[in-house]
């Protein structure tokens, strides 16, 4: 068989066919395999660009053939392709026995000629989360592929959180944040499965909360934190998980830096003798961060997951404790932390990790134990006044744990699942989701 392979012409590629797509989509295509009109192209280019257009939404299907040009000494490659021009409706949702039911809609329209142009609105309506978003993105296949991204977005994270029967901490968080935020990206891939983005924003973020939990109803109005941002990123990230939650192989990373500035402007509420007093301030500050989870398969039945997260935030107080905490980072590595205000898990500088032990009681069924450990570099503490001090590094100490049982259906997934936070105290959720919650982009990502 080696001997016979030997005499096998070299796999190169001289002349590209198409099929299914006018002049424009073809010279799209053909710059995928190759820059020149005549240049040759190897077998592995052909996967590179053959993959890269399968990536993309403007193709339903692409079947190569290839045929031996003897005249050339090289193949010809023959594309019969099916282009996905037009509009496209979606709709989804996630029902859950907590308060992050979720409603989402979508509207798109793309259409191919000699760049790939793509128009997309969509949101989300529930109780926690509210979304609406516009996203244009245009590819360049140009030496260097290349994709424009203008953003904008509106959203809401309300976490007022009620006594209800699956949850036995009774202690409330009413704290309402918006954003609101136009942003630019430039992305490029990077190495061979990840990609380089270079993005560009500015927002209005505004904190609504009290900073008590004695709360007159009748008088009181929430403290107000408004922020006026630019902000500028880069970021190198990649991804092969075979789902976009409750994944069971594959990774991810990113490593995002990012540097924000603009002003703060905060109003009390509680006291009215306090409505007119305007605190003002200018925020500058540096954001590294880095996230990684990954999956191995040890038997057929066992797979062990991990992940990491490490961020740094150079950014100063904001005009109190609670202020401050809702503009720090925060890690939320589950679907239901990523609906609760937990500002135990909030700093400014934290590394976190955890393990996720997966058993396989079938193809589309399995169980999942994720635990995961916390530590601020330096905690955000609260002094008797409630304004916020640095406490003494790694002094703190969190966790948090999760068994789910998941069955995984096309469109999302079923999960009922128990877990437990170490802060506050006493802090069980009991739970059954049906459907994914995932959220649409962030001004700080």
């Amino acid at each position: 068989r080696i001997a016979y392979r030997n005499t096998l012409p070299e796999l190169r590629f001289k002349h590209i066919y198409i099929q299914g797509a006018n002049p424009y989509q073809q010279e799209y295509i053909r710059k995928e395999f190759r820059r020149g009109a005549n240049d040759e192209f190897t077998y592995e280019d052909l996967k590179w660009g053959y993959f890269r257009l399968l990536s993309d939404n403007a193709f339903s299907e692409i079947i190569p053939r290839a045929k031996y040009n003897p005249e050339e000494k090289a193949y010809d490659l023959y594309l019969d392709v099916m282009v996905r021009n037009g509009g496209s409706f979606h709709f989804g949702g996630s029902v859950s026995t907590a308060s992050s039911n979720q409603i989402y809609f979508g509207v798109g329209y793309q259409n191919l000629d000699y760049y790939l142009k793509e128009f997309f609105i969509d949101g989300q309506i529930g109780k926690v989360y509210n979304n609406f978003q516009f996203m244009t993105k245009i590819d360049f296949s140009t030496d260097m592929p290349k994709s424009f991204h203008l953003i904008a977005s509106l959203s809401s994270f309300d976490y007022f959180k009620k006594e209800k029967l699956f949850n036995r901490n009774f202690k409330p968080a009413f704290v309402k944040k918006d954003e609101n935020f136009v942003k630019m990206k430039l992305t490029m891939p990077f190495l061979q499965s990840r990609k380089a983005e270079f993005g560009l924003a500015y927002g209005l973020l505004k904190d609504n909360y009290f900073q008590s939990n004695v709360i007159d109803f009748e008088n009181a109005q929430y403290d107000v934190s408004n922020y006026s941002l630019w902000g500028g990123s880069i970021s190198f990230n990649g991804s092969t998980l075979n789902s976009r939650q409750y994944a069971t192989g594959g990774y991810s990373d990113a490593l995002v830096a990012q540097i924000v500035s603009g002003t703060e402007t905060s109003q009390q509420g509680l006291k009215p003798e306090d409505k007119n007093k305007t605190y003002k301030n200018v925020h500058t500050w540096l954001q590294l961060s880095y996230d990684r989870e990954s999956y191995h398969k040890i038997t057929s039945k066992y797979t062990l997951g991990w992940s990491i997260k490490a961020l740094y935030a150079s950014k100063n107080f904001s005009e109190n404790y609670t202020a401050t905490l809702l503009q720090a980072g925060e890690f939320t590595p589950t679907p239901h932390s990523t609906t609760t205000y937990n500002q135990a898990f909030r700093a400014n500088q934290f590394v976190a990790g955890g393990i996720k032990p997966i058993y396989f009681l079938s193809n589309q069924l399995h169980l999942r134990t994720e635990l995961y450990a916390f530590l601020p570099i330096f905690p955000i503490e609260r002094n008797s006044i409630n304004k916020p001090y640095y406490g003494k590094a790694f002094s703190q100490f969190e966790y948090m744990g999760e068994v789910s049982l998941v069955f995984q259906v096309p469109f999302g997934a079923v999960s009922a699942y128990v877990n437990h936070y170490s802060s506050p105290k006493k802090e069980w959720n009991i739970g059954i989701t049906l459907g994914w919650l995932l959220f649409n982009n962030r001004f700080v990502e």
